[in-house]
């Protein structure tokens, strides 16, 4: 099995359909197909409830999100699988990577799409046009070290992050490679 997580970043744009269980991240801009919605941010999920979206997939999410879910009385199907750490900016493509390879059948590869900070210092998401960020610090600081201690943790498991061509990843990891479109 192989499972897909589409980022906000630019580079999502390289995803194609092909089979696997695929998540999205907040609400995507794209039209892409997906599984899940994966959420952590309390913002993402206030958007799509104040512009009266209605979600027509499950919500992998954190527990705050899933209090907004129950206050609000709205009837989606939101789950809270997505624990809540201590760590400084653990970003809902962390939390949905986590999630994925804790299953009891894990995939033998995750692909991640849209996943731009892993080549560059651009930070922008296609959610910024829904909730601006006035402020961004340099959270790559903070998202990189992340990164290389979910793919150092699950060995098994080959992860593919898809990049433009000309570009080279900025995290490294045994079973990590790099696909250029």
């Amino acid at each position: 099995m192989i499972a897909h997580l589409l980022g906000n970043g630019n580079s999502n744009k390289f995803y194609t359909k092909t089979q696997g269980t695929v998540y999205a991240c907040n609400w995507p801009t794209h039209e892409f197909m997906y599984d899940y919605l994966c959420m952590i941010d309390g913002l993402a999920i206030k958007y799509i409830h104040k512009n009266h979206i209605t979600p027509k997939v499950p919500i992998l999410c954190t527990q705050n999100c899933k209090e907004y879910q129950i206050r609000k009385q709205l009837d989606w199907d939101v789950r809270s699988v997505f624990t809540t750490t201590n760590r400084p900016r653990f970003n809902s493509g962390h939390h949905t990577v986590k999630y994925i390879c804790e299953q009891k059948h894990p995939p033998l590869g995750i692909h991640l799409w849209g996943m731009d900070s892993m080549y560059s210092k651009d930070l922008s998401s296609q959610m910024d046009e829904h909730v601006p960020r006035n402020n961004r610090p340099p959270l790559n600081n903070q998202w990189h070290p992340h990164w290389i201690e979910l793919f150092t943790a699950n060995p098994n498991i080959l992860f593919t992050v898809h990049i433009p061509k000309g570009e080279s990843l900025s995290v490294k990891a045994k079973n990590l490679q790099a696909e250029t479109h």
